[in-house]
């Protein structure tokens, strides 16, 4: 991770995790909380496959931002379209839409986030350069020149 906004960005997307455990959790034991899960079997499956997505989202390769992207999509992606279609047939406020469609949107809008992050730093490849030693290694003046008598053998001292 190269940026503060990278990392900003795995932490929003663990939070949202272990939000959505707490969700899971509450639903499980029969109480009420703001949000309800969309399907709570199919919620307890992602939850098992987002940790190792997350875990090598880290590592900011580009397998695992398509995976979290496309999971995300067709979980919350659909729910999110379904209660926008609702709102402009039937005319629905925004408040009753509900808080789903507002979970629903900060987990997209996180996918997406995520996956342009990862896109924007990619071609962004690891400089390695140190300018207190390039100098030295980079400059070709102060390399060693072997004299032709100068002995070439490798000795193992012991």
């Amino acid at each position: 991770m190269k940026s503060i906004g990278s990392y900003l960005l795995m932490i929003f997307s663990f939070a949202f995790w272990i939000f959505r455990i707490g969700v899971v959790l509450v639903a499980q034991v029969g109480g009420e909380f703001v949000v309800q899960p969309l399907n709570l079997e199919v919620e307890i499956i992602m939850l098992f496959i987002t940790l190792p997505i997350l875990l090598w989202l880290i590592k900011r390769k580009m397998i695992p931002a398509i995976l979290y992207l496309g999971m995300y999509t067709i979980y919350f992606g659909v729910d999110l379209y379904q209660k926008v279609v609702l709102y402009m047939e039937e005319g629905l406020e925004l408040a009753q839409m509900g808080m789903t469609a507002f979970i629903s949107s900060v987990a997209m809008i996180l996918a997406i986030c995520q996956f342009i992050s990862i896109i924007i730093l990619a071609g962004k490849g690891g400089n390695d350069n140190d300018k207190k030693t390039d100098w030295f290694y980079k400059d070709k003046k102060y390399d060693r020149e072997l004299d032709e008598r100068a002995d070439k053998n490798n000795y193992r001292t012991l």
